[in-house]
């Protein structure tokens, strides 16, 4: 099971990218339909324009300099997806940076 590497790779970017002070918010709900997972920062956010990006392989933001491969978002996208799931990027209105959404759909019993 890959959930915690896509965790990982989703907190360790939203700590990466939030200026030293700031505020990264990990909240989880669940509910019939399956579970949300929302990973807020007040980092300096990503432009809606280059969420697509950035959500590649090898994909960067526009003027990036900061260190790593440009795989972690993409890892953690197709996680999501071979759980049935999906991976959204977000403004995040109440801290002002990124709100990475996770949705998992819940398990389904075989055979009932």
């Amino acid at each position: 099971m890959l959930l915690p590497e896509m965790l990982a790779n989703i907190i360790d970017n939203a700590l990466r990218y939030t200026p030293s002070g700031g505020e990264v918010v990990i909240r989880t709900d669940a509910h019939e339909q399956g579970a949300l997972i929302s990973v807020r920062d007040s980092g300096p956010g990503i432009a809606p324009a280059q969420r697509m990006l950035v959500l590649g392989r090898f994909g960067r933001g526009k003027g990036e300099r900061r260190e790593g491969s440009g795989l972690g978002l993409a890892i953690a996208r197709e996680i999501a997806f071979a759980h049935g799931g999906r991976l959204d990027l977000l403004d995040c209105a109440t801290l002002g940076g990124l709100r990475v959404d996770i949705f998992l759909p819940a398990p389904t019993c075989a055979g009932t």
